[in-house]
C-alpha cells in the first residue's frame, strides 16, 4: 500500500503543479519576471506609449518621458522583446515639439502646457541613447532647444520662463521638493541641475563643442561647498524660514553650508560628462554624500533635513558615488540601499487558496505612494550597484503555492488510497469462499 500511495501522490503532485503553473505561472515566479510583466503590460496598443501605473485607463497619462523611462528599465532588464519597441519609439518621436525642439510633461490643471523643459528632454535622450535610437528625433531642433537655455557669460544653463494663468513658470521635471511656490520659477536662474541636464543632452548628441566647456567647468567648480557637497548655484545660502514665508529667496532646500544631494549628483554628473572628476577631492565628496544617509539605507535631500525620504534622493546619492568611482569604497552603504530597494517592491498577495493572487501593481516598486517614479529608479539603482541578480529571487507566493499543491496532492492521494482499500475489502467480502477438503 505504501508504494501505491507514493505512486498516487507523485501522479497527483505532477498534475496539480502542472495545472497551477499553466493557469497562474506562480511556481516559477521571480521578482524579475513579475516586474517585467507589470512594466510591459502598460503599453497601449495602437499608441505605442506606456501608461502611468496609477491610472492605466486614462490616455492623458501616456507621455514620452514616461515611455522612455519604461523602455530604459526594460533595456536594463534585457526584456525589450516583451514590448513593441518600434511602436514605442514612434510614439516618442511623435511627441517632440517641432516648434521648440524639446519635450514637455508639465501641464496646468486644464491641460495648458507650461513649456518644454530640460528634465523631460533629458529623460527621452538618455533612453534613446541607450537604445541606439537617437535618429528617431530631430537632433538639430533639440540642440537649438538646449542652447537657447545657455548663458554664454557664465557657462551655466537655466530654464526659460513661460507665462500661464497670469503667473510665471520655469519648471523642470526633476525629482526634488521645493520649500514654497517659488519652485515654479526656481530654474529660471542659472543652476547646476539645468546645467547637468543640458550638458548630458549635448554630450549624448555629440554637440559639446557648441558651448564653452572651460566656462561651464569653472562655474560648476565654483559651486562646491566647504563641506564637500555642491550647491544649486554658487553663493546659495540656507534660509531658516517657514515654507509659507514670502521672504524666502532661495527655493532650493539646502543644508547649513548651502549644499544638498540633488545638486551634488548634478555637479558630479557634469564633471563626469566633461571628463574632469579628477579635479575633485573624491573622499570629501564621498563623506558628504554618506552623511546624508539614514540608518535604514535611504538618503535625504541634505544632512540637516531628517524627514524627507523621497526615493529619488537615494538614486542621486548612488549615482553621485558612481560618478566619482566611490561605490566600491562604500560597500556597507550600498548594501543597505539594495536591501531597501527590494523591500519596496510591491509583492502583496490576497488569501486565495490554493494560489494566493497578486494585488494591484504587483511587481512594481513604490516611491512614496507612486510606482511611476519608483520603478525605473529602483531598477537603475540595482543596476548601478550590481544588484540586478537579486531580482532572480522567487516571489513570496511560490512557496505557499507549492505547499498548497503538495497538500492537495496528499489529500487526493490519501482519498484515492482510502477508496481503493474500501473497494478491495468489498471485493474480498463478496468473493465466493473456496471449498475445504476433509
Amino acid at each position: 500500500m505504501s508504494l501505491a500511495f507514493a505512486g498516487a501522490f507523485l501522479i497527483s503532485l505532477f498534475l496539480c503543479t502542472f495545472i497551477i503553473q499553466a493557469l497562474t505561472g506562480a511556481l516559477t515566479e521571480t521578482r524579475r519576471s513579475v516586474l517585467i510583466s507589470a512594466l510591459s503590460s502598460t503599453q497601449v496598443a495602437g499608441v505605442g506609449g506606456f501608461h502611468y501605473f496609477y491610472n492605466i485607463s486614462n490616455f492623458d497619462y501616456v507621455t514620452a518621458p514616461g515611455t522612455a523611462g519604461v523602455l530604459l528599465a526594460l533595456n536594463i532588464l534585457g526584456a525589450l522583446d516583451h514590448v513593441d519597441l518600434d511602436a514605442a519609439l514612434r510614439f516618442i518621436s511623435s511627441e517632440q515639439d517641432l516648434k521648440e525642439g524639446g519635450y514637455d510633461v508639465n501641464y496646468g490643471y486644464d491641460g495648458t502646457p507650461l513649456g518644454d523643459d530640460l528634465g523631460t528632454s533629458y529623460q527621452v535622450v538618455t533612453a534613446l541613447k541607450a537604445l541606439n535610437a537617437l535618429d528617431r528625433i530631430n537632433r538639430t531642433l533639440l540642440v537649438d532647444f538646449v542652447l537657447e537655455r545657455y548663458n554664454s557669460s557664465s557657462g551655466a544653463f537655466h530654464e526659460l520662463v513661460t507665462m500661464a494663468y497670469g503667473r510665471a513658470f520655469a519648471d523642470c521635471a526633476f525629482g526634488i521638493e521645493f520649500r514654497n511656490f517659488l519652485g515654479e520659477v526656481a530654474y529660471a536662474a542659472d543652476n547646476v541641475i539645468s546645467t547637468f541636464l543640458a550638458v548630458s543632452i549635448l554630450k549624448d548628441v555629440d554637440a559639446l563643442n557648441l558651448i564653452n566647456v572651460t566656462k561651464t567647468l569653472e562655474w560648476v567648480m565654483s559651486d562646491q561647498s566647504t563641506n564637500g557637497g555642491f550647491k544649486p548655484y554658487p553663493h546659495a545660502e540656507p534660509e531658516f524660514l517657514p515654507g509659507w514665508s514670502s521672504l524666502i529667496q532661495n527655493p532650493f532646500d539646502v543644508d547649513r553650508d548651502g549644499a544638498g544631494i540633488p545638486y551634488t549628483y548634478a555637479a558630479t554628473g557634469v564633471l563626469k560628462a566633461l571628463g574632469f572628476t579628477y579635479l575633485l577631492d573624491k573622499e570629501k565628496v564621498r563623506d558628504y554624500i554618506l552623511s546624508c544617509q539614514f540608518e535604514d539605507g535611504r538618503f535625504t535631500i541634505h544632512k540637516d533635513y531628517t524627514f524627507d525620504r523621497m526615493f529619488c534622493y537615494t538614486y542621486y546619492a548612488i549615482v553621485a558615488l558612481g560618478n566619482i568611482d566611490m561605490l566600491n569604497e562604500t560597500s556597507e552603504a550600498v548594501s543597505k540601499v539594495k536591501n531597501i530597494v527590494l523591500r519596496d517592491q510591491l509583492l502583496v498577495l490576497d488569501n486565495s487558496w490554493p494560489v494566493p493572487m497578486p494585488q494591484s501593481e504587483y511587481g512594481l516598486f513604490m516611491d512614496d505612494g507612486d510606482p511611476i517614479g519608483g520603478t525605473p529608479i529602483a531598477i537603475e539603482i540595482l543596476n548601478a550597484t550590481g544588484g540586478l541578480s537579486l531580482l532572480s529571487q522567487p516571489t513570496p507566493r511560490v512557496i505557499p503555492s507549492l505547499l498548497n499543491a503538495t497538500l492537495v496532492s496528499m489529500l487526493t492521494s490519501g482519498l484515492l488510497l482510502f477508496i481503493l482499500i474500501i473497494i478491495s475489502k468489498a471485493k474480498r467480502a463478496t468473493a465466493p469462499k473456496r471449498a475445504t477438503s476433509t
